[in-house]
């Protein structure tokens, strides 16, 4: 579970950010992955509800960044930096009120004989 705070009404487009953190209980260790950002103007459902193979175009506002070593507590901000899709950056998805959610897919990190991960 990630905690997401930011306000997409309320910010000057190029000043959007969010961030994001998780508190220890689901994972007391940092955690490598990529913490995924949601924005749906259906104030109704999860935003992560929304995501459907077979309907890219009825997708909420997706955005990503890779973390490494995330440690509980510790916040991952995500702004006009994070990949973005299907807008490519936070500054250009219209104002207006939306249902905001972070997901992080947690990566598993092997270790290689060699050395390699």
């Amino acid at each position: 579970m990630a905690t997401a705070t930011g306000s997409a009404a309320a910010a000057q487009p190029a000043g959007l950010e969010f961030a994001v953190s998780y508190p220890v209980s689901p994972s007391s260790v940092p955690l490598d992955g990529r913490v995924i950002l949601l924005l749906s103007r259906d104030l109704t459902r999860e935003p992560r509800t929304h995501v459907e193979a077979n309907e890219p175009l009825a997708a909420p506002y997706l955005f990503g960044l890779n973390v490494e070593g995330m440690a509980p507590g510790s916040i991952a901000v995500l702004n006009d930096n994070a990949f973005g899709w299907p807008a490519a950056h936070l500054s250009a998805i219209p104002s207006g009120d939306y249902f905001a959610q972070a997901v992080l897919n947690r990566y598993e990190t092997f270790h290689l004989a060699d050395g390699a991960r």
